[in-house]
Order: structure tokens, then sequence, then C-alpha cells
């Protein structure tokens, strides 16, 4: 007996017991196929994709001896306070030029600190994230903590930037505005195109990291 044909005789047998004579409609509904579940999937539980950033400071007081990109310390503390739903996560570790940093943070261009971050930014290298889950714009801003570490030590002592920032300047972590600037981000940051990425970065590159 087929799988598919297992779930028809499931589907039927529950239509059959939830049956309601006065409705003519069926109370129960089944995907089709698998493209059918992914479109339904995506209707009702949307995704979403954000840029995070773990910045130069963060990258190199945590960095693993013996890994190039692993942070153990961060990791963790992401890991334990991502919540019930898993991220799925595309990355790569990027060295941002003057210029590079200097288009990135273009928003803040004018404002008194803007010169200092992106000498900072530019000093060495960053570890670049896609992550992709429901409301992961939010949670993932809610995960950082508020930009001023002193402020996030008291409202939000869990949050990244409350454990591993500095200061206001080298406060370990960025993260999108909103869905807008996450995709102008992400595609500023790793192109147009994400094809090739799995194949060109290391497996470790590529994982869904839950909350165990």
């Amino acid at each position: 007996m087929s799988l598919n044909y297992l779930v028809v005789l499931i589907i039927v047998s529950l239509r059959s017991e939830y049956a309601v004579d006065s409705v003519p409609l069926n109370q129960l509904h089944g995907s089709a196929s698998p493209g059918e579940a992914e479109k339904e999937l995506e209707f009702f539980f949307p995704v979403e994709h954000t840029l995070a950033v773990i910045k130069p400071t963060a990258v190199k007081e945590h960095k693993g001896k013996h890994s190039r990109t692993c942070i153990p310390s961060l990791w963790i503390s992401f890991q334990n306070n991502c919540g019930p739903h898993s991220y799925k996560i595309l990355m790569k570790e990027t060295n941002f030029t003057h210029e590079m940093a200097t288009q990135f943070y273009k928003a803040h261009e004018g404002k008194p600190f803007f010169d200092q971050l992106v000498n900072y930014m530019s000093e060495g290298p960053s570890v670049i994230m896609i992550l992709t889950k429901e409301n992961a714009v939010e949670e993932w801003r809610q995960l950082m903590g508020p930009t001023d570490p002193d402020v996030a030590k008291k409202s939000s002592p869990d949050s990244l930037r409350a454990q591993f920032a500095q200061d206001i300047l080298r406060n370990a972590v960025h993260g999108s505005s909103n869905k807008d600037h996450a995709l102008k981000s992400i595609e500023y940051v790793f192109g147009e195109s994400l094809d090739g990425y799995s194949s060109i970065c290391p497996p470790v590159f590529y994982a869904i990291y839950k909350k165990q």
C-alpha cells in the first residue's frame, strides 16, 4: 500500500467520522501533493528572511580555535534563546571593505557616529547570515536586544547584546530593521541570487539550529 493511498484512506475515514449531515462540505482538508502542500504552508505560515551580522569584535573574541567561523559561546546563547521554531541559516564570513561598509550603512550617513561605524565594520571579518523563519525580522531583533548594551543588560539581560556587546558601537550584532530593509541588505551582501552558496560554503555554513 502506497503512502499516498494510506493518507487518502485516513482522510476519508476522518471525513466519515466528522461529517455533518446538514453541511454538504468536507470538514477536513489534506494537500493533494507535496507541491500543493508547500504552497499551502507558505500561505498559512509565511516565512520571512532577515539579514543578521556578527560584528568584528564579537567574531574575534568568541571565535573557535579550530574553526574559521565557529563562535561557541555566542552560538550557544543563540540556540538557547531562539525559541521553539527552527531558523534556516545561510551564512558566510566576510571582510567588509571601507566602501562596502559605507554602502551597507548608507542610511546612517551624516550622523555623528557614521565614520566610526564604517571604520569599525571594516577592521576585521564579520559573519553574515540570512535567517529564515516566520516573523524572522522581529524575532532576531528581540534576540539581539537594545542597541545600547547598558540598556540591554537592564531590560533584556538574556539578549546577545547584553551578553556580548562592549559598547554602543561594538554591540556584537546587527539586524535588519524591517522586511524591505532585509531584502535590500541580503541582495547587497549576497547578490541577486543565492544559488551556489550551499556548494561553495562548507556544509557547516548551512544548517538548522533549534532549541532542544
